[in-house]
């Protein structure tokens, strides 16, 4: 350029005059300036630039170290130069482990792959157009194997003597450790080695029927591999059972109900001695089955017991046997019995003679008879016959074997009724059926001379009262005189007006009205009343003051004993 413009000024000056030679030079000058100004800011055309990269240094760590086999662990390269850019390479040994793009000078990986042992990284950085390449000193990493973990179960647990059990381990990778273990696994019965299984997917199990009997403390060990250390189960308690064997017998049988009967249960094994209880059910004890008394322990591996609660009929009676240690199985054992239906006795009574109108009470007793020893229950009717007929007169259910009827249903004639009593059993496998003899109740008419001659009229006694004494005394009155042989006191009840008694004896009556709300009071009138309820009894009234209040309770020679005898004076 600047060729270029001096020729065109040696070219311009030669063709002017020489008085503008001045002026130009400065216009020339000025140019010249601007355009070399110009130049310094813009590329030079033709020219190649030379400039030169400048050296870089690359730093490697990597963390966590040491690591466990499994561990992700990153490693981490830093470059200095003049804003390196680009990507750096990391290298175990001359394994390629990965590439990462710098950014701010720095760049990482992280990698879970490493094998356990020794490790020698190195990061190469690949330079840029500013930066040369550099490759990091060797950083060491230490990969150590990671821990496991096992366990261990048994099934089925408890299990019987020669029965196969199944042991089953788990070895599981400890964290940060990671990945599935792989190798084998040895089963030991205390320090008795079982056998070896193969880990597949962290399981290892071995099946076998050789432990011994008893509580077996078994563990598995995990051998270990490359990566993984070995590690021990915590002790599987196996309860391996020493199977029993459950037989009964029983006498007598056959029996009948209500029978003591003797079951005998034996409980054996092929090693030692049972301990523990035998229970003994009429039916089965997984169903309907009914407990025949207490638990019974074994001694000597025999237990028994004597019940008479068996049901009649076709039975199935069971012994269950229950361990009270771990070493024994349970077992039972069962066998039939039939029970027969027990004969039964009724037997029928009254209480004696009963007098027309008033109750009877019969009263009956049902037994088993033979070799039972229960108690009849169910119901009994009782009967009067007459020719070939009968008439029912009640039904009762047994209490405690017997049954008491009260009836005035025949009492209204006099003479001799036959009267029987049927029992039939509540459960007829249990006892049969039975009925009484025949029993005559003779009903009689009460004493001829009972209130005679005033067999339909009231014996009105009546005193004034001559001082506040509660006990007024009726002697003869009106040319009437009464007897009666054996005292008898009437408690008599009125809910408004308090309460009194009646006490007949030979012939005085005494009333007394303490209990009556007023009382006796002097100048009062108190009537005496006896009315007449037939041959066989009376009742009292008690009138003070026009209030009256009654003696409920009819005299009844039939009940008391005592004889009335009323005649005129």
């Amino acid at each position: 350029m600047t060729r270029i413009i001096r020729q065109t000024e040696r070219d311009y000056t030669a063709g002017t005059t020489r008085r503008f030679r001045p002026l130009l030079s400065v216009a020339l000058c000025a140019i010249l300036a601007l355009v070399a100004l110009l130049s310094l800011n813009a590329p030079t055309v033709g020219a190649t630039s030379a400039r030169v990269a400048v050296s870089t240094t690359t730093a490697l760590s990597s963390s966590p170290n040491p690591s466990v086999f499994g561990q992700p662990v990153t490693l981490t390269a830093s470059v200095t130069g003049t804003t390196p850019t680009g990507t750096v390479a990391f290298f175990d040994g001359a394994t390629p482990l990965g590439t990462g793009a710098l950014s701010g000078g720095v760049a990482t990986i992280t990698t879970g792959s490493l094998a356990v042992g020794s490790h020698s990284f190195t990061a190469v950085y690949g330079g840029d157009p500013n930066n040369n390449g550099s490759t990091s000193p060797v950083a060491t990493q230490t990969v150590s194997q990671a821990a496991t973990s096992t366990s261990l179960t048994s099934a089925p647990n408890p299990s019987v003597f020669g029965q196969p059990v199944t042991l089953t381990a788990n070895v599981t990778v400890v964290p940060p450790g990671a990945g599935t273990p792989s190798g084998t696994v040895s089963f030991f019965d205390g320090a008795t080695l079982l056998g070896t299984g193969a880990l597949s997917n962290g399981v290892a199990t071995l099946t076998t029927s050789s432990l011994a009997a008893g509580s077996r403390a078994l563990t598995a060990v995990y051998n270990g591999d490359a990566n993984d250390s070995g590690s021990t189960s915590p002790v599987d308690t196996q309860v391996n059972q020493i199977a029993t064997s459950t037989s009964l017998t029983r006498s007598p049988n056959p029996s009948v109900y209500g029978q003591p009967v003797t079951l005998t249960a034996q409980v054996t094994s092929f090693a030692g001695t049972p301990t523990g209880s035998v229970t003994f059910y009429d039916g089965d004890p997984n169903s309907s089955g009914v407990q025949l008394g207490a638990a019974v322990p074994l001694s000597g591996g025999s237990a028994s017991t004597t019940t008479t609660a068996i049901s009649g009929g076709s039975r199935t009676i069971f012994a269950v046997y229950t361990p009270d240690t771990s070493n024994f199985s349970g077992s039972q054992g069962s066998i039939g019995q039939t029970v027969l239906a027990a004969h039964t006795v009724t037997t029928l009574t009254s209480n004696g003679t009963a007098y027309i109108g008033t109750d009877a009470y019969l009263t009956v007793v049902v037994k088993s008879t033979g070799a039972s020893t229960a108690v009849p229950t169910g119901t009994v009717q009782f009967y009067e016959i007459s020719g070939s007929s009968r008439v029912f007169l009640g039904c009762l259910s047994l209490n405690n074997g017997q049954a008491t009827l009260d009836t005035e249903q025949f009492t209204g004639v006099v003479g001799g009724h036959t009267i029987q009593a049927i029992y039939s059993p509540a459960n007829s496998a249990n006892f049969q059926a039975s009925q009484s003899g025949y029993v005559i109740q003779s009903v009689r008419s009460c004493a001829a001379t009972a209130f005679l001659p005033l067999p339909n009229s009231p014996l009105a006694l009546m005193v004034r009262a001559t001082s506040s004494s509660s006990s007024i005394q009726y002697q003869e009155y009106n040319g009437v005189r009464f007897t009666v042989s054996n005292a008898k006191v009437f408690e008599c009840t009125s809910n408004s007006n308090g309460t009194g008694s009646v006490e007949i004896s030979g012939t005085i009556a005494t009333v007394n009205a303490s209990g009556l709300n007023s009382g006796i009071q002097v100048g009062n009138q108190v009537h005496l009343t006896l009315y007449n309820y037939g041959p066989c009894g009376f009742e009292a009234q008690i009138q003070v003051y026009g209030n009256s209040w009654w003696c409920n309770d009819i005299y009844s020679s039939a009940n008391s004993n005592a004889s009335v005898v009323i005649t005129p004076q």
